[in-house]
C-alpha cells in the first residue's frame, strides 16, 4: 500500500510551515502539515504513514526531539527517514546522525536534501 504522504512537516512558524510544504508540492511530494508535536502525533496515530519526518526541533509544548521519541513507537513510522529543519546552532552535530538542514536555508538544498532522504517524487514531479 502507497502511503498518504510521502512528507510530514512539523513546524511551529506557521510561515517556514507553509513555505516547506509549498516548495515540496511543487517538486511533485505529497505533504502534510502540523503546527505542533500534537497534531503531527494524531495524524500518525490515524495512520498516515509518510515517507520522511521534516521537523523542527524548537517548538512550544513537546520539542522536535520529544515528537520525534514518540513517533518512533508507532509502526506508520518504521520506515521513515527523518529530517530536523532548525535555526538552532547547537543543532548541527545531530542526535544519532540525524541529518539537520539548518535555517535559514536554500530551498534548491532542502529538495536536494529530501530527495537524498526518499528518492524523486512520485508522479511526474516538475524537475
Amino acid at each position: 500500500m502507497a502511503p498518504d504522504c510521502d512528507i510530514l512537516v512539523v513546524d511551529d512558524d506557521e510561515d517556514v510551515l507553509s513555505l516547506i510544504a509549498e516548495a515540496l508540492r511543487l517538486k511533485g511530494y505529497r505533504c502534510l502539515q502540523a503546527r505542533d508535536a500534537g497534531a503531527a502525533l494524531a495524524m500518525l496515530a490515524s495512520g498516515q504513514a509518510p515517507r520522511l519526518l521534516l521537523v523542527d526541533l524548537c517548538m512550544p509544548v513537546v520539542d522536535g526531539l520529544g515528537f520525534l521519541s514518540q513517533a518512533s513507537q508507532l509502526s506508520s513510522t518504521r520506515d521513515a527517514s527523518v529530517l530536523i529543519c532548525t535555526g538552532s546552532p547547537q543543532a548541527r552535530q545531530p542526535p544519532n546522525g540525524v541529518p539537520v538542514l539548518v535555517k535559514p536555508f536554500d530551498l534548491a538544498e532542502l529538495h536536494d536534501r529530501v530527495r537524498a532522504l526518499i528518492g524523486e517524487a512520485p508522479r511526474g514531479a516538475n524537475p
